[in-house]
């Protein structure tokens, strides 16, 4: 899993992939999490 805030806009997002025990890749996904402040965000 991974995040990520645009500091202009205050916009964030995660994301991340699932991946079998070979590296495989199996589902990703994303969301879009809105407005945030970047003193408040935890990932």
């Amino acid at each position: 899993m991974d995040g990520a805030l645009k500091l202009d806009s205050r916009l964030a997002s995660v994301g991340g992939a699932l991946r079998d025990r070979y590296g495989g890749w199996i589902i990703g996904y994303n969301k879009n999490l809105g407005w945030c402040f970047v003193l408040n965000a935890k990932f």
